[in-house]
C-alpha cells in the first residue's frame, strides 16, 4: 500500500490499487475514486509515516504526521478494510500526538501492538529529536513520551531487527536552503537494549558510507530460503536518496555485521521513494520518488517525479532489484509505503477503491 506523496504540482487525491503476487508482478485491479464532495486536493497528504499495526486481531495500516494543506499534521488515522466492499475507510486516532512531524520514521514492535514514532520536522521548521509511542492494545489509545533520539533529524531512517535492538541512520539536522547547509549526517546510532516506554542507550556504530536523506529504508533476510526472520541473517538497507554531491543517487548500502557493505545498485538514481517490506522480510519494494531518465544524466533538468516500482530480494547472500512489470498511475515524491496481506486467504483483488484522507493504495499480496 502506498498513500500520499507530490506529484510534481500538487498533491493528489486521487486512490489506485492493485495486487502484486510475491512471485510474480501482474495488476488484477486498478481504480481511481474521489470521495463524494471532495476536491482532489482535500486531505491529501504528503510526508507522512506509517506501518501496519494488529488491531483487534487484524493487520491494520496506520498513517501519522506529514503535512495536509501545506500544514503540519499531528493526527494519526487507522485504514479498516472492510471484506463485504473491498474498501478501505479510515478512521483518525481519538488522541493526536505531541506534535506535527513531517517526514519522521515509525515503525511497529511488539507483534504490531505498538507503534514507535521518532523525530520529524514540526512547526516553525523546527527539527526535534523527541519520540512517541502508542500502544492499540489498550483502550485509552493515547500517545506517550518516548524515549529521545541522540540528535534532532528528520527525513532519515528507523530499523529495528527484533524487539530491542534499533537503528537510526541517515536524514537532516535542519531545513536549511542549501544542500551544503542541510548537516547530512553518516552516523549510524545503535541500541541493543531499547526499551522505547523507558529508556535506549545510544552508541555510534560504523558510519555509512555516504551522507544521505530520504532513501528507502527497511529490514530484509539475507537468505530468503532461510527461516530465521531475525537474529543472525537480517541486513538493514538504505537505498538511494539526495547525497552531498548528488541530488539522486542509485547506490545502496547494506548494514550486517556492525558495518556498511555496498549493496546491489538500483537501476535507476531515485530520492524520496515510498519503502516497505513483507512481514516475512522475504522482499523490500521500492515505488516512486524523484529519478533520472537514465544513469547518465543525473542533472536537475532530468529529474522528474517516478511511477516505477523495484522489488530487492536475497537469495544467499546474493541481492537483486527487480524491476516490476506494474508502475504508478499517478508518480510521487515521499509517499508513504505498506505491505498490507490480504484479509482473506482467497482474496486475489480489490474490486473498489475509497479515497477518504488517504490518496493511493497499492496493495501487494504477500503469499
Amino acid at each position: 500500500m502506498v498513500t500520499g506523496g507530490w506529484s510534481g504540482y500538487e498533491i493528489l487525491g486521487d486512490t489506485e490499487a492493485f495486487v502484486v503476487s510475491q512471485n510474480q508482478s501482474a495488476i488484477t485491479a486498478r481504480c481511481r475514486v474521489l470521495p463524494s464532495g471532495h476536491t482532489q486536493n482535500m486531505h491529501a497528504l504528503d510526508e507522512a509515516t506509517g506501518s501496519l499495526l494488529t488491531l483487534n486481531t487484524i493487520k491494520t495500516p496506520i498513517i501519522c504526521g506529514g503535512t495536509i494543506e501545506q500544514k503540519g499534521n499531528d493526527n494519526c488515522y487507522f485504514l479498516h478494510h472492510n471484506r463485504s466492499s473491498g474498501l478501505f475507510q479510515p478512521e483518525p486516532v481519538k488522541k493526536k500526538m505531541s506534535r506535527s512531524r513531517r517526514g519522521a520514521a515509525s515503525v511497529s514492535l511488539h507483534d504490531g501492538t505498538l507503534l514507535w514514532i521518532t523525530g520529524g520536522l514540526g512547526l516553525s521548521s523546527i527539527v526535534t529529536n523527541t519520540s512517541e509511542w502508542i500502544n492499540i492494545s489498550t483502550d485509552t489509545r493515547t500517545f506517550e513520551e518516548g524515549i529521545p533520539l541522540p540528535r534532532p533529524m528528520f527525513f532519515h531512517c528507523l530499523a529495528m531487527p527484533d524487539n530491542m535492538t534499533a537503528l537510526l541512520y541517515g536524514g537532516l539536522e535542519n531545513d536549511a536552503a542549501s544542500i551544503e547547509e542541510k548537516a547530512l549526517q553518516t552516523d549510524t546510532w545503535l541500541s541493543e537494549k531499547c526499551n522505547i516506554q523507558k529508556k535506549c542507550q545510544w552508541t555510534r556504530s560504523a558510519p555509512m558510507t555516504l551522507k544521505r536523506y530520504a532513501s528507502g529504508c527497511g529490514v530484509i533476510r539475507e537468505d530468503i530460503t532461510a527461516s530465521s526472520t531475525s537474529g543472525s541473517g537480517i541486513v538493514i538497507v538504505a537505498a538511494g536518496g539526495t547525497t552531498l554531491g548528488d541530488l539522486v543517487t542509485n547506490r545502496v548500502e547494506l548494514y550486517k555485521d556492525g558495518a556498511w557493505v555496498e549493496g546491489p545498485q538500483l537501476p535507476v538514481a531515485v530520492s524520496g521513494p515510498a519503502s516497505a517490506g513483507t512481514e516475512d522480510r522475504s522482499m523490500l519494494f521500492l515505488a516512486g520518488g524523484i529519478a533520472t531518465d537514465s544513469l547518465e544524466s543525473e542533472a536537475a533538468s532530468t529529474l522528474t517525479t517516478s511511477s516505477s516500482v523495484f522489488a530487492l530480494r536475497c537469495v544467499r547472500a546474493i541481492c537483486e532489484w527487480i524491476k516490476q512489470d506494474i508502475e504508478l498511475v499517478f508518480a510521487r515524491f515521499s509517499p508513504v509505503a505498506i505491505v498490507v496481506p490480504p484479509s482473506k486467504p482467497d482474496v486475489t483483488f480489490i474490486s473498489e477503491c475509497q479515497c477518504l484522507q488517504t490518496n493511493l493504495f497499492i496493495i501487494f499480496k504477500n503469499t
